[in-house]
């Protein structure tokens, strides 16, 4: 299914690494963005800036790489970011196709899917120590996602894991 899985629980239960851990069991490439307030939509598609002869350059960002090379994105931390930031990836994921737009050609380009491409995201609770740093993400945005909640191991499990995680590195 290519629909995006949105992880979601407090700090340490596992959400990037579970991510982690599929993409390399099935052999995928990941690519992992932190968001956060001050990440614009530049900073996730395509960044564009001069050159020291005058020229300008673009370069593409995260989003964009995977969008067309098929590795798999994993944004964490998804309700930290912007509205307009947000609203880039809804369309992107709507249509299939993302419109590029930079200052070193007239029309800009399109890039579409590719077939492998995978999008994750991560986020926190806005609760307890969260409550109120989180931006509240529209219901349009979140039903592009399955939600998949995580919590935190029983202390038992968690020692277990621990020593098991020990022994096989010892």
């Amino acid at each position: 299914d290519e629909t995006p899985l949105l992880l979601e629980g407090g700090t340490g239960v596992g959400k990037s690494a579970t991510v982690t851990a599929a993409a390399k069991k099935c052999g995928q490439k990941l690519i992992r963005f932190n968001m956060s307030r001050t990440v614009t939509a530049d900073d996730l598609l395509l960044t564009v800036k001069l050159t020291k002869r005058g020229g300008i350059t673009s370069t593409k960002q995260p989003f964009t790489k995977a969008f067309e090379t098929g590795a798999w994105l994993l944004l964490d931390e998804i309700n930290l970011a912007e509205e307009q930031v947000l609203q880039c990836i809804e369309e992107a994921l709507d249509t299939g196709r993302l419109q590029l737009r930079d200052q070193t050609s007239e029309s800009g380009h399109v890039i579409n899917k590719h077939k492998n491409f995978r999008l994750f995201a991560t986020q926190n609770p806005n609760s307890g120590f969260f409550k109120g740093m989180r931006e509240s993400m529209s219901q349009s945005f979140l039903s592009r996602f399955i939600p998949v909640s995580f919590q935190s191991l029983p202390l038992d499990e968690l020692i277990k894991v621990v020593n098991e995680k020990l022994s096989k590195d010892a």
